[in-house]
């Protein structure tokens, strides 16, 4: 039996509304600014993954009106309209930063929820599965404090704080492993592919670099070469569940990209 299995042994597991536990707080609408003395965090700065994103960084100053949005280590925000509705992000940095007005910040009490543990919730589907049904339709989804409450948290051990935080420190301490190697893993791969792409660049441009007088060059037109056989005025009706193999211009975009060997689509064999 893992340590984890231990912890989570005979444990109560209690799902908590977050409007129960939890305080929204929307932040400073002011316009960012190309320098200031504080980071101006915003919306379009929460990638994919639930981080910080490094560059195209803004900035506000700080005064009297807005020093009370200055965040602290630990403290989560979370997007709350528009496309990146629902993606949260834990703020890890030493700088000063406050946060822009289409964020949310949740605060809790660290002697009942690990931020981390919350952030990695945030991530998961449990949360998303939650977040999809709450949020509000129309062409600007909304994701507010009035809806956010109603998303429930699992916490294990509710009447034991204590062995509560060390379930959730653990938990914390399994997935942040995990998050690494992903990390190192993206790292590793994005660079061998950067390689691979270089190196195919050298040897395409290498490989068609011919002597002069050693090979003939011909126009695409002549016969010799081929023939260019305009395809038929194909329409997304025209389409069948089997027949001939066809395949709409369109779908090289969205589909096939540069190379295939079978189609998705047909006609029939009357077309």
């Amino acid at each position: 039996m893992s340590y984890l299995d231990k912890l989570l042994d005979g444990v109560e597991v209690e799902r908590k509304a977050l409007g129960e536990i939890g305080e929204f707080t929307y932040g400073y609408v002011a316009k960012a600014q190309d320098s200031g003395d504080a980071r101006f965090v915003r919306i379009t700065d929460i990638d994919i993954n639930g981080q910080l994103i490094p560059t195209d960084i803004k900035f506000v100053d700080v005064s009297r009106e807005n020093e009370r949005y200055l965040l602290k280590k630990n403290d989560i925000l979370m997007a709350r309209t528009g496309a990146t509705y629902g993606k949260t992000m834990i703020f890890e940095e030493d700088y000063p930063a406050i946060y822009a007005g289409f964020l949310i910040k949740l605060s809790f009490d660290k002697n009942i929820i690990n931020p981390k543990y919350y952030w990695h919730f945030a991530q998961s589907n449990l949360f998303w599965d939650q977040a999809n049904k709450l949020v509000s339709g129309g062409g600007q989804p909304q994701f507010n404090g009035n809806a956010l409450k109603y998303v429930e948290l699992p916490i294990p051990c509710p009447n034991n704080p204590t062995k509560s935080l060390e379930i959730q420190k653990k938990i914390v301490s399994i997935l942040d492993t995990f998050s690494e190697l992903t990390a190192e893993l993206t790292a590793e791969l994005t660079a061998e592919l950067t390689a691979r792409k270089k190196q195919y660049r050298y040897y395409r441009e290498e490989l068609f670099r011919f002597k002069e007088g050693e090979i003939q060059h011909l126009p695409m037109g002549d016969d010799t070469i081929g023939k260019f056989i305009r395809g038929g005025g194909l329409q997304k009706k025209d389409f069948t569940d089997s027949g001939v193999g066809c395949i709409h211009y369109g779908q090289i975009y969205t589909y096939y990209g540069t190379y295939t060997d079978k189609t998705k689509t047909f006609v029939s064999d009357e077309f």
